[in-house]
């Protein structure tokens, strides 16, 4: 069985990571708990200065091809692939696991958090392990891509 603990700005309520028992209900009740400050700010800077290095380099490469007319530069990172892709979203990256499999600002850093790892040690009782495949993905609302009506967790 895998355990989804999402870091996002959802809807849901916000828990303690101490709070086992209410983290243990929101997975099985929501499929996904919130919780918010679990990673140390540097730890989430690092991980989101690769993504965001990631995401320029493609959009570059996507004006440079002639695929969008511009880069969005002055939209935050949330916004920028929506803004580049809006007039085709079908045509935006569906993933950034190539950009980020090897990066040790996500697979040491994020994956393997100390406060991360506890959460996910004291929900299962055994030692967490990185799984050898996971996803990094853009859910734009009118793209084909972003579906995903159906997950293993669920």
């Amino acid at each position: 069985n895998s355990v989804c603990v999402c870091m996002a700005a959802d809807d849901g309520e916000v828990l303690d990571p101490l709070d086992t028992d209410g983290i243990s209900q929101a997975l099985q009740g929501h499929g996904f708990c919130v919780i918010r400050q679990l990673f140390p700010t540097a730890t989430v800077e690092r991980a989101r200065a690769h993504l965001e290095a990631a995401v320029e380099r493609h959009l570059s490469s996507a004006v440079a091809a002639g695929a969008i007319d511009r880069m969005p530069a002055e939209l935050p990172l949330e916004e920028r692939i929506a803004a580049a892709y809006a007039h085709a979203p079908e045509n935006a990256p569906t993933s950034w696991v190539s950009a980020i499999r090897t990066a040790p600002a996500f697979h040491h850093h994020l994956f393997r958090d100390a406060a991360l790892c506890s959460v996910v040690k004291r929900l299962t009782g055994r030692e967490p392990c990185v799984a050898a495949r996971y996803n990094c993905r853009c859910k734009l609302k009118a793209a084909a891509g972003a579906a995903f009506p159906w997950h293993q967790d669920q």
